[in-house]
């Protein structure tokens, strides 16, 4: 029995550490993610202030959970025209995004998850929500090209 458990606990070992093997790539995930916020910040409004999020569903509710990205990361945007902001900055009032000091109308931009499909290519789930008629979500392919991420491509998923 000892013997089994060993040949198990080893088989589920290796099975999960190669399906994970890009998972942990956490330096290089910001770097990902701060592509497509970028991409999505100056193709936007200059006047608008935006508010990053990073999102994950909570299981038992099926509601997004929105997380600030760290202030180091905040400020890689430093240098733009937009303000950018952490999505704790904002509140939903009458369905519509507003900072919590200014009342300024704003938009959060969320990616929900990075899906490594090699050690240099990556799918990005991203949407964005200003208000209930003026939402979406787009994935993004990127590739390290020339030492640095590149978007290859994108997707519109669903629009409102």
């Amino acid at each position: 029995m000892k013997y089994q458990l060993t040949i198990i606990f080893t088989i589920y070992f290796l099975s999960c550490q190669e399906s994970n093997r890009y998972l942990q790539n956490i330096p290089e995930e910001e770097n990902v993610k701060e592509v497509v916020f970028r991409l999505q910040i100056e193709h936007g409004r200059v006047d608008d202030i935006y508010y990053l999020s990073f999102t994950s569903i909570d299981s038992k509710t099926n509601k997004l959970i929105d997380s600030d990205p760290s202030g180091e990361f905040i400020h890689r945007f430093n240098g733009l025209p937009q303000k950018v902001k952490p999505v704790s900055q904002c509140d939903l009032i009458d369905f519509f995004v507003k900072d919590k000091i200014t009342g300024e109308k704003g938009i959060i931009l969320r990616i929900r998850s990075v899906s490594w499909l090699s050690e240099t290519e990556a799918l990005i789930e991203s949407s964005s929500y200003r208000g209930p008629l003026d939402a979406g979500g787009i994935n993004y392919k990127v590739q390290f090209q020339n030492n640095k991420w590149k978007i290859v491509s994108s997707e519109a998923m669903w629009v409102s």
